[in-house]
């Protein structure tokens, strides 16, 4: 069976055309915005991390003073240093995280956050399972 154009064109035409088809839709994909609940997240976290340090700076620079001053000076704080950033963030996640922190503080556990750790005290290790000689009572 003799070759035509047609079979030419689509043997060597084909290939070429669905490779241009892939790249324009990797390119588009590209464009569309990414994914809200990821940058909402991301979002949160990167407060959480400013806010961490705060409330601390706060906890140890104005011992004694009113709960509801420390709060607002945190959250004066925290609202400067990420809009030096350029974030503009809502300030009803500036309270959340504050709050968040301050309850984390509140109840004796770590502030766990990435590139900042507050590490907890060790549980104490019970004096009958330390080895070494026991003392005649």
């Amino acid at each position: 069976m003799p070759t035509t154009t047609i079979d030419v064109l689509i043997g060597t035409g084909l290939p070429i055309v669905v490779a241009l088809a892939v790249a324009l839709y990797h390119a588009i994909i590209q464009l569309l915005p990414k994914n809200k609940a990821a940058q909402v997240a991301a979002l949160a976290a990167t407060v959480h991390m400013v806010a961490a340090p705060v409330v601390q700076m706060v906890e140890q620079t104005l011992p004694g003073v009113a709960g509801e001053t420390k709060k607002a000076q945190a959250v004066t704080a925290v609202s400067d240093i990420l809009a030096a950033g350029g974030l503009k963030v809502a300030p009803a996640l500036v309270n959340a995280a504050i709050e968040s922190v301050v309850y984390g503080m509140n109840q004796g556990n770590a502030i766990n956050v990435p590139g900042l750790t507050t590490p907890a005290l060790p549980e104490p290790i019970p004096v009958a399972s330390v080895p070494g000689p026991v003392a005649a009572g």
